[in-house]
């Protein structure tokens, strides 16, 4: 005993006492610890998710300022969504990294984030500069796929946080991954499927931009819900 006593100092972990072989205490010992670990973390994670859902709106509309539409009628306007959907996404990965603090599954979002802001930036200079749309297209199955190693562990570190306070949220989240994975896998085959059969590949596109175009509001309600969630734990 005396050497888990000497451990648990050394490590300046967190001790609890509880009744001798009395497992409900220990239970209740530790869910008092854990609804105190919610209260002290819900401002951090209030403030932040709440950025990060006002975030996604200007990145709408900044995706809707890069259609091929808006560039043939107001160029200016379609150069200033471009920057602003790259400014978007890059201060989302810096919050998921701010995030990290608390929970380590945002970190590697983040840095997924970032790298893939990168990515976007290379394959639009090269889609303007050599004019190859099969190069543009190929380039565009990693980026797919990092987007996905993005969302994956954004979604996962969701559900981790909301998991102490909020298992049916927790369990929304992970919900959602499923479908946002579908849709992704579509997105990809749909690519490829463009290269060998054009008409087929573009029905399944149109198929999985839905797809993505539905799992994307979900996701906004989700983060909606979620911040909303942390910042109500405050006001209790």
């Amino acid at each position: 005993h005396a050497s888990i006593i000497d451990g648990v100092r050394l490590c300046k972990a967190q001790r609890f006492r509880y009744k001798n072989n009395n497992m409900a205490d220990l239970r209740e010992k530790l869910e008092a610890e854990q609804q105190q670990k919610v209260l002290q973390t819900a401002p951090f994670f209030g403030k932040w998710l709440w950025l990060l859902f006002w975030l996604i709106i200007p990145s709408i509309l900044s995706s809707l300022g890069t259609q091929d539409v808006i560039a043939g009628w107001s160029p200016v306007t379609y150069y200033i969504a471009g920057i602003l959907g790259v400014l978007c996404e890059a201060v989302y990965g810096l919050i998921l990294l701010r995030l990290s603090k608390e929970e380590t599954l945002y970190q590697k979002a983040g840095i997924c984030c970032l790298v893939l802001v990168a990515c976007s930036v290379l394959i639009s200079v090269l889609a303007r500069n050599l004019h190859t749309e099969t190069l543009v297209t190929l380039l565009s199955i990693p980026t797919l796929v990092l987007e996905i190693c993005s969302a994956y562990y954004e979604i996962q570190g969701h559900a981790s946080v909301a998991e102490s306070s909020n298992r049916d949220l927790a369990d929304r989240w992970r919900e959602l991954w499923k479908w946002l994975l579908g849709s992704s896998v579509a997105m990809i085959g749909s690519i490829v499927l463009m290269l060998i059969i054009p008409l087929l590949g573009a029905v399944v596109l149109i198929a999985a931009t839905i797809a993505n175009i539905v799992t994307g509001i979900a996701k906004f309600v989700m983060l909606y819900k979620t911040a909303q969630w942390f910042r109500g734990i405050l006001t209790e």
